[in-house]
């Protein structure tokens, strides 16, 4: 299949969408595009997609339309203000692209709060109207048997879509997603370790079943409720943010681009997908 990636953020789906070809990845992050072309050969466009004409969608000729859109108008931290949200603009446009376009297929992330909401039931009455048949479902990696917490909303649609498949991700402990030589800047100062108490989610490297927390984009900025620390001996740390990669399901090739502060590469992945999620929500799509 071609794809358009829409809301391609650093490429999670460009790392899943083995075999079909990316015709144009989509996002108005500067950041996030120079570290989508570091580690992916798709052409990368600069565009705010809340003020596009169907036609410019049209002109890729995409099968399916890949997108993940801004999941702040959802997310129980923020005034889940829904469509009403300046950031809903953008897939207010694709939707309205898609009714006149008709991609023969959508995919969609989100989180799981997005199913509730007006923007989907805007997405469902655009699909309908193109004839679609809508496979909605909440995953989480640790079903996968991957050690981190992720539960998003995901969408197929289109016609003559497949069961889903059963999981088939081995599972491996935590330990084999770390560095061997984390620097010791990541390292918790025990007086920030005392001052938060339990609030602070530790797991142990050494414990084959231990699963981390998800991690957000404020992960590093904020000391609690956006990710987990890892212990590994008298050593308390932060997961690196390629850590944190490795843990999405990212390749080995992946880096990040020249010159990003450690906060943005935090922003980053705690923007990003989980690659074992998406793989086996695409199973949904013909062969």
């Amino acid at each position: 299949m071609k794809v358009l990636e829409l809301f391609c953020g650093v490429g999670g789906a460009a790392a899943a969408f083995d075999g079909h070809t990316i015709v144009a990845a989509v996002d108005h992050d500067r950041d996030a595009l120079a570290t989508y072309g570091a580690s992916f050969p798709h052409r990368t466009i600069t565009k705010n997609l809340a003020r596009v004409k169907p036609d410019w969608y049209a002109q890729f000729n995409a099968d399916l339309w890949w997108m993940s859109p801004p999941c702040q108008p959802h997310g129980i931290r923020g005034a889940q203000k829904d469509l009403d949200d300046p950031r809903s603009e953008a897939f207010i446009g694709v939707v309205a692209a898609i009714r006149e376009v008709r991609p023969a297929f959508i995919a969609l992330e989100n989180v799981p709060w997005f199913e509730g909401s007006a923007a989907y039931d805007l997405l469902r009455d655009a699909l309908a109207a193109i004839g679609h048949d809508v496979r909605p479902r909440v995953l989480c990696p640790t079903m996968l048997g991957v050690p981190n917490e992720r539960r998003r909303f995901y969408l197929v649609s289109g016609r003559d879509l497949r069961d889903w498949s059963e999981p088939v991700a081995p599972s491996r402990p935590l330990a084999s997603y770390l560095l061997t030589d984390a620097p010791a800047s990541l390292d918790v100062d025990p007086a920030l370790r005392a001052r938060f108490g339990d609030a602070f989610h530790v797991v142990d490297a050494d414990d084959p079943r231990a699963v981390s927390a998800c991690f957000t984009a404020a992960y590093g900025k904020s000391p609690v409720y956006c990710g987990s620390y890892v212990r590994q001996g008298d050593r308390l740390r932060r997961f690196d943010p390629i850590e944190i990669a490795r843990l999405h399901g990212f390749p080995a090739s992946f880096r990040f681009a020249d010159g990003l502060s450690e906060r943005r590469r935090y922003a980053q992945v705690g923007h990003a997908l989980s690659v074992h999620a998406l793989r086996d929500v695409l199973t949904a799509l013909p062969a």
